[in-house]
This record gives C-alpha cells, sequence and structure tokens, in this order.
C-alpha cells in the first residue's frame, strides 16, 4: 500500500510539472549591475551659501565599438539655500559635455528643492551646485 501511495505521489508530481523548465541562466554578459554614489557639495563661497546632496544611480547599458562603456540612471536628491545673501541655490549635471540645470533655484535661506534628472546613453555623469543671482552663475563646487 505504502508504494503505491509514493508512485501515485511520484506520477502527480510529474503531472503537475510537466512542460514547465528552470530558466536558463544568463550570460555572464547579459547580467546588468546598477551601481551608485551618494554626492554632498557646498558652493565655493567663503562661508557656503549653496548645498547639495543627490544619489547617482546608474548601470551599464552597452558598449560601443572602441570598448568604451556608456550608461543609463539617474540624479535624485535635493539642493537648499544656506544664507540669506539674496543669491539662490541650485544643482546641475553634466552628462558627457553638456550642463543642465535639474532643480528649481531653492531661496530664500532655509528653502529646499528637489534635483532630479535621467540620463541614457552616457559615458560620463557629474553633478555640482552653484548660487545664481538673476541669470548668472558664482561659487559653483567642482564637478563630482
Amino acid at each position: 500500500m505504502r508504494l503505491k501511495l509514493l508512485s501515485a505521489a511520484a506520477g502527480l508530481a510529474a503531472l503537475l510539472t510537466a512542460g514547465l523548465t528552470a530558466p536558463a541562466a544568463q550570460a555572464a554578459d547579459d547580467v546588468q549591475v546598477l551601481a551608485s554614489r551618494n554626492v554632498t557639495a557646498k558652493t565655493s563661497d567663503r562661508a557656503p551659501g549653496g548645498y547639495m546632496s543627490v544619489k547617482v544611480s546608474y548601470f551599464a547599458q552597452g558598449v560601443d565599438q572602441a570598448g568604451d562603456t556608456y550608461y543609463r540612471g539617474s540624479v535624485r536628491g535635493h539642493v537648499e539655500d544656506l544664507e540669506g545673501d539674496g543669491y539662490c541655490a541650485r544643482a546641475q549635471a553634466w552628462y558627457d559635455g553638456v550642463t543642465y540645470n535639474i532643480s528649481d533655484a531653492a531661496c530664500p535661506k532655509g528653502n529646499a528643492r528637489p534635483a532630479a534628472s535621467t540620463f541614457d546613453f552616457t559615458y560620463r555623469a557629474l553633478v555640482r551646485v552653484c548660487l545664481w543671482k538673476g541669470n548668472r552663475v558664482h561659487y559653483c563646487s567642482s564637478w563630482k
């Protein structure tokens, strides 16, 4: 009797799993690795008037004919005005030689604004924080 039950259980398991196959293992080249880096920066004036805290997340999107890797990702965080000096803080991103404003102007003192951007087919992504007065940029941090 016990043998018949075991045979029946094995047969039921075979019926339930018929046609199901384990997923094929991905080739090592097909695996995308997500990476990120946290960036904080202050403007370069004597008493820093702007502060930025962002996370740059990215993954390898492909490799060009020269063997260089290009990426897809995003920048998310905030920028804040630290001084009531008439300047506003703003975050910028640099993608392969082109600069983009990635936040609205944060002002007056104590005001924070979100900083957000995405990039695609990009070899290098950097960020910085600057002070703005009118349409002029002042006291930018280094690109990070």
